[in-house]
């Protein structure tokens, strides 16, 4: 059991890995490949499943995508509460306190695979032992833009696909209210500026 548990955590890994190092070769990658990539793997995450073949070649078990979704909803959703506790831990300058918090969202990080996150909590933990809370209190930064990043990236790609909008029409300019009519602008017109 644990192994098919090992199994799924690196699979759940290789995910998120993949979303994190795509993000970073943006600016390379033109829009309409960052477009065509970003659609392919929100797709990809949404369809995958993971089959665990016996000896026989045989399925043992198969994890699907709504797993590793919730996996990662749930990290999501729990990392504001983590940050809160370390935060909580720096201002109370409490060193065990602020080694623990550090150490469980550690673990959570690397389970899904967000290594960048789980580094700066292993150095979060170390600060914390020697009780160094302004080093601290910057890496509690680094981890909430790193978590922020994370989540963005992860709503991006598990979000719907986008639907094509359908057309606007526009009134012809005979129908366009008349000069000075209609809504105000907020910026005034030479003509007003000067009277004022």
């Amino acid at each position: 059991m644990i192994y098919h548990t090992f199994v799924a955590l690196v699979f759940i890994s290789v995910i998120v890995a993949s979303i994190l190092l795509g993000g970073e070769q943006r600016g390379s990658v033109s829009p309409t490949t960052v477009d065509q990539r970003a659609a392919d793997l929100g797709y990809a995450a949404r369809q995958a499943q993971l089959v665990e073949t016996g000896a026989d070649g045989r399925p043992l078990y198969t994890i699907d995508a709504a797993l590793i979704d919730e996996v990662l909803t749930m990290y999501v959703k729990l990392t504001p509460k983590a940050v809160a506790e370390m935060a909580l831990a720096v201002l109370d300058a409490n060193g065990e306190a602020l080694r623990i918090a550090a150490h469980a969202f550690n673990g959570s990080s690397r389970t899904i695979g967000a290594e960048r996150i789980a580094a700066v909590c292993t150095s979060l933990e170390a600060a914390a032992v020697a009780r160094d809370f302004a080093t601290a209190d910057r890496l509690l930064t680094m981890i909430r833009q790193e978590t922020s990043y994370l989540a963005d990236e992860l709503h991006t790609i598990s979000a719907p696909p986008k639907t094509a909008r359908p057309a606007i029409r526009r009134e012809k300019a005979a129908s366009a209210p008349a000069a000075g009519h209609g809504r105000r602008s907020k910026h005034p017109k030479p003509e007003q500026e000067k009277a004022a």
